[in-house]
């Protein structure tokens, strides 16, 4: 069930995590259904991958098909290769692109190893520009708040652009590098909340206690610079799916 708790902002509470998966990928499917040559913004991280997994799921039983779609990872940590299993593109290509059939230049990311970050960072954002920005962006929140990697205090219209990481973000992601948050990179290109905001309809995931905090905060109606999440209060259309633990009590 989800019913309207702002002008904009619809939510959705599920009974279990596992559940979270199947309404997330139902909402896309039915959402995306009819747009022609669709652009996708989609996060990287646990809780999105699972929703990856159940469309992946879907495409197989039910004989989706998604060719004409273009894929837009939300940012890539500075340094790693494309190839680097802890890429973020390589991530989104093992988990949506490839098992889903698409062509490689259906996947685009941000270089990480771009000799000039800052340049790659503009680069991107006019890519996303040339095709009119994202139909859908599928989002995941931090524990702080942020949205892709924007962290609290970034400006609201700031466009892609390069971010320090904050500790609890480098600790936050450092399962996939050994449990080391000294061997997260330091530095990512993101792409910003105005980037965003630019999309026509926005998906939010949250899960677990630990985003409790987050998504209170979006709830409030208050927007915030060091809540980056608040700052979807202004998007015309966007639909929260949570599990009962990261949905505030009372």
């Amino acid at each position: 069930m989800s019913w309207l708790v702002g002008e904009n902002l619809t939510a959705q509470v599920v009974s279990h995590p596992r559940f979270l998966a199947e309404a997330s990928a139902t909402w896309f499917l039915k959402n995306v259904d009819g747009t022609s040559e669709p652009t996708i913004l989609l996060a990287t991280g646990q809780t999105p991958v699972w929703t990856y997994q159940e469309i992946v799921e879907r495409h197989n039983s039910d004989g989706l098909r998604f060719d004409d779609a273009t894929f837009f990872a939300l940012d890539e940590y500075c340094g790693l290769d494309t190839e680097d299993p802890r890429s973020f593109r390589n991530i989104l290509w093992q988990h949506v692109a490839k098992p889903l059939g698409l062509t490689p230049d259906r996947l685009v990311a941000p270089n990480g190893l771009a000799t000039d970050s800052h340049v790659e960072a503009v680069d991107y954002e006019n890519r996303l520009a040339a095709r009119g920005y994202a139909d859908i962006a599928i989002l995941g929140v931090g524990t702080n708040g942020h949205i892709a990697f924007n962290e609290p205090g970034v400006p609201f219209d700031m466009p892609s652009h390069v971010v320090t990481l904050t500790e609890e973000t480098r600790i936050a992601n450092a399962g996939t590098f050994g449990g080391d948050p000294s061997q997260v990179p330091s530095q990512a290109i993101t792409v910003g909340i105005s980037t965003i905001l630019k999309s026509r309809r926005i998906l939010l995931l949250a899960r677990g206690e630990a985003k409790r905090r987050a998504i209170s905060e979006l709830l409030s109606g208050i927007s915030s610079p060091q809540w980056p999440i608040t700052a979807l209060l202004s998007h015309p259309s966007v639909h929260l799916i949570t599990d009962q633990e990261a949905w505030p009590e009372g």
